[in-house]
């Protein structure tokens, strides 16, 4: 006869050994996609946004001037700060990407430490142009927002607060006054 103890102990062995997640496999990048996305890094965590737009292979260029290629890049990464730590998490292939042509596009996502804000993600997406290489398609951003929020939502709300206690005081010290002048007023007047 076997132990009541026992069975549960063995299905419990049992579902641990099956369900132990295979080895995570550490995401990789064809060697010049990497090559390219370390280009693309140094370049921007160095500020030189305009120079990042020769990364960017023909058909984008028609697309987007430099100004604004580079206003877009800047306008993410100038708030975030130096970079403290960069880990690539994710590899993605897709056949289209916003409103690109198809092609082959591949986005390389890498969990980053900004000095100015601890827990983003940063996406690199390159296009696969017609030499077997690749051009820099687009880059963007993206972390915990509700912090920033709550502040702007606090301010707001305390600058109302403000406007209606002034409100409130102006409308008092007005009553005052007017309750002063019926005061002084003659009784004939009053009446």
């Amino acid at each position: 006869m076997i132990n009541r103890h026992v069975v549960p102990v063995l299905v419990c062995l049992i579902l641990l050994t099956f369900s132990r997640p295979a080895a995570a496999q550490e995401p990789t990048l064809p060697e010049e996609a990497k090559d390219l996305i370390q280009t693309f890094f140094l370049m921007s965590d160095e500020a030189k946004y305009e120079e990042t737009y020769g990364l960017a292979p023909s058909m984008l260029q028609k697309m987007k001037t430099r100004p604004l290629w580079a206003s877009m890049i800047r306008s993410d990464r100038e708030r975030m700060g130096e970079v403290e730590s960069r880990t690539l998490i994710r590899v993605e292939l897709a056949e289209s990407f916003l409103d690109f042509p198809e092609g082959q596009y591949l986005k390389a996502v890498f969990q980053t430490e900004f000095s100015k804000q601890a827990e983003a993600e940063e996406t690199v997406v390159l296009v696969e142009v017609k030499d077997g290489g690749y051009g820099l398609a687009g880059y963007k951003i993206e972390y915990n927002r509700w912090p920033e929020a709550i502040r702007i939502i606090f301010n707001g709300l305390l600058a109302v607060i403000f406007i209606m206690v002034l409100l409130a005081t102006i409308t008092w010290v007005i009553g005052q006054v007017i309750q002063r002048i019926e005061n002084n007023k003659p009784d004939k007047e009053k009446g």
